[in-house]
């Protein structure tokens, strides 16, 4: 399933950025974290998903992640918000998608 995972270029380039980052500064590549709102929760687990070996955990906040891809990330610490009140992305019509709250 890894293989099948697509990397958009906006995608590859919040990689290149973290490699960048942690290739210039004393970082410690054992606790990266990966957070963002709605689009860029969305975001975060579809980096999870493309490389689930990068990150520590993830923070995604209101927001959605394809659900056939859930099995990827499986061992990876998630903390997840979403409120009922969202009237963008509905928690109870997810349309193939997880959402997460």
């Amino acid at each position: 399933m890894q293989d099948k995972i697509t990397i958009s270029e906006s995608l590859q380039n919040y990689i290149s950025i973290i490699e960048l980052v942690t290739g210039q500064y004393s970082i410690d590549a054992s606790r990266i974290y990966s957070t963002g709102l709605p689009m860029g929760s969305g975001g975060t687990l579809a980096t999870l998903t493309g490389f689930p070996d990068m990150f520590a955990a993830a923070i995604p906040i209101c927001g959605y992640g394809d659900v056939t891809k859930m099995p990827l990330i499986k061992d990876i610490p998630i903390l997840t918000f979403h409120g009922s009140d969202d009237d963008v992305l509905n928690v109870e019509k997810p349309q193939g998608h997880l959402l997460i709250h």
